[in-house]
């Protein structure tokens, strides 16, 4: 049966490893791994509600098309990857949960001009959107500050990876964390905006053994001045390379990594 409306899917605490395929299916909640072991969907699902995608005790993949209007949420303390290439799902995504959403695809993420809210710091959990294998995106997204070094906000795991879509920074912490792991590559093309309400410091910094080639500028569009720099962090082996003439004032550093 094509198209059959659920309620929910759940795979409970003794489920075994499963791949769901098959027909498309109207989905009005949310999906959850609550097992012990990890779970790929791999039919198409509609959306007609927003809905939340928790992966809870172990990762969840989600391999078929995603659609619907209203967006949804990743939770769970475990990996969602969306590896789907033409998702057209819009509305928009909040990314919370110690979890990582993993993009795989270039489409993985629908519409690029829906929203992407990337938590930053919430009662003690650090949220990451990582690409792997070699992902373009032209998603726009808003970032909270982190208080504290780890994990990154956005991470390459492995491919050459570039995203397109503005990105707006907002207060929080005062660190901004890109990353790139040995043998990856981030292109920043699009301009990061930082909305401060403080006149502190805010810092983007990069850290990891790959590439990050800052191609977009770094903007302070806060309502008092702020210092905003660039930092190349960690003592990691990797490369950053400011591209062009930047307008923000408060410098770009390394620590123990090449600076191009």
């Amino acid at each position: 049966l094509s198209g059959v409306q659920l309620a929910g899917i759940e795979f409970n605490s003794v489920a075994a490893a499963f791949t769901l395929g098959g027909n498309a299916i109207q989905l009005s909640e949310d999906i959850t791994n609550n097992s012990a072991n990890p779970q790929v969907i791999s039919l198409a699902i509609a959306a007609t509600d927003a809905i939340t995608l928790n992966a809870n005790t172990e990762g969840l993949e989600l391999s078929g098309a995603l659609s619907g209007t209203a967006g949804f949420d990743k939770a769970g303390g475990m990996p969602l990857v969306l590896s789907h290439a033409n998702n057209t799902i819009s509305g928009d995504i909040t990314v919370s949960g110690l979890g990582a959403l993993v993009v795989a695809a270039d489409g993985a993420l629908g519409d690029p001009n829906s929203g992407l809210l990337l938590n930053a710091y919430y009662h003690g959990e650090l949220y990451t959107l990582e690409f792997e294998g070699g992902v373009s995106q032209s998603k726009v997204m808003t970032i909270g500050a982190r208080a504290t070094s780890d994990p990154a906000h956005v991470a390459a795991i492995t491919g050459v990876n570039t995203l397109g879509g503005s990105m707006t920074a907002v207060s929080g912490g005062f660190r901004y964390i890109v990353s790139a792991a040995a043998d990856s590559t981030l292109n920043l093309d699009a301009d990061l905006e930082m909305i401060n309400d403080s006149s502190s410091e805010r810092i983007l910094r990069c850290d990891g053994d790959g590439i990050i080639n800052l191609n977009g500028d770094v903007l302070d569009s806060s309502p008092s001045t702020t210092t905003i720099g660039v930092m190349k962090a960690n003592g990691d082996s990797g490369t950053l390379n400011v591209v062009g003439t930047k307008s923000y004032n408060g410098g770009t550093y390394a620590d123990s990594s090449t600076l191009a």
